[in-house]
């Protein structure tokens, strides 16, 4: 009975193992990020690594800026005028996003202008003239708003056509 044991212990073992360590994979949320704007965005990915895979050695690999494909959006409300001799400047707006994806997004908005591309507005979160769309759960859509009255910031009058959002993803 005991050899009968032993038996069965060494047929276990030599049949659960692998000959070789090179087919053993695990999978591990990594982080990579991307900077825009002057800030560092993280972005945490699902990758399949070998199970030695040492993370104390792990470096953080910056990636190209993660677009949120599938977005769609409405301009409910805009605004712009521009006066330059009280060096005064209204900029409002209010765009409907929506998420067409079957997952849940997390990130921010950057919004530019057709006619003055290289002027570029950033919008985190909620603040002083803003409230954003920080998440936008899986096919449904959130409203976008800014509204900023003070001294000239665009520094343009061709930011009189309409805004165009992208998103960015960070999660």
């Amino acid at each position: 009975m005991k050899k009968t044991i032993q038996l069965l212990l060494i047929t276990l073992v030599l049949f659960s193992c692998s000959n070789s360590d090179d087919d053993c994979t695990t999978t591990m949320e990594v982080p990579k990020f991307y900077e825009l704007d002057g800030r560092s965005h993280t972005y945490i990915v699902t990758e399949e690594v070998s199970c030695d895979f040492d993370t104390d050695s792990m470096i953080t690999e910056e990636i190209e800026p993660v677009i949120l494909e599938n977005l769609s959006y409405e301009l409910l409300q805009y605004q712009h005028a521009i006066d330059q001799t009280d060096n005064y400047e209204k900029l409002k707006f209010t765009i409907r996003l929506t998420n067409q994806n079957s997952y849940d997004v997390e990130g921010f908005t950057e919004i530019t202008w057709n006619k003055n591309p290289t002027f570029k507005l950033y919008i985190y979160g909620s603040g002083n003239n803003s409230t954003s769309c920080t998440s936008i759960p899986a096919n449904s859509s959130c409203l976008l708003e800014y509204d900023f009255e003070g001294p000239i910031f665009t520094n343009s009058q061709s930011v009189v056509d309409f805004p165009i959002p992208t998103y960015y993803v960070t999660n």
